[in-house]
């Protein structure tokens, strides 16, 4: 008899989410949705001031952005959402996503 392997519900309903301060924003973790976001990551002709930009364009809903638009971040919180998102996205802790960066 072949071995059967299952998928857990949690992998398949609902959405990561990230909470700043009384805001909550929801990250797209379709893997198509992800695909797309390690490809602008990747991507060498778009400048790296703008990645996290595009990146947050494709995995988070226009209301969410405007909500940390509203937020009126600093840049080093900017950047730390950003490790979140990634965290969210992938389901990875953070540090596995640090040795992602380290390795490309």
């Amino acid at each position: 008899m072949a071995n059967m392997y299952t998928l857990d519900k949690k992998f398949l309903v609902g959405v990561p989410e990230i909470k700043i301060d009384d805001v909550i924003i929801k990250v797209d973790d379709r893997q198509k949705t992800v695909k797309k976001a390690m490809k602008i990551i990747r991507d060498e002709k778009i400048e790296d001031e703008n990645k996290l930009d595009e990146v947050f364009k494709t995995v988070i809903s226009e209301e969410d952005l405007k909500k940390i638009e509203d937020k009126d971040l600093s840049f080093s919180a900017y950047n730390r959402l950003f490790e979140l998102v990634l965290s969210a996205m992938t389901g990875e802790d953070e540090e596995k996503i640090e040795q992602f960066h380290k390795s490309e």
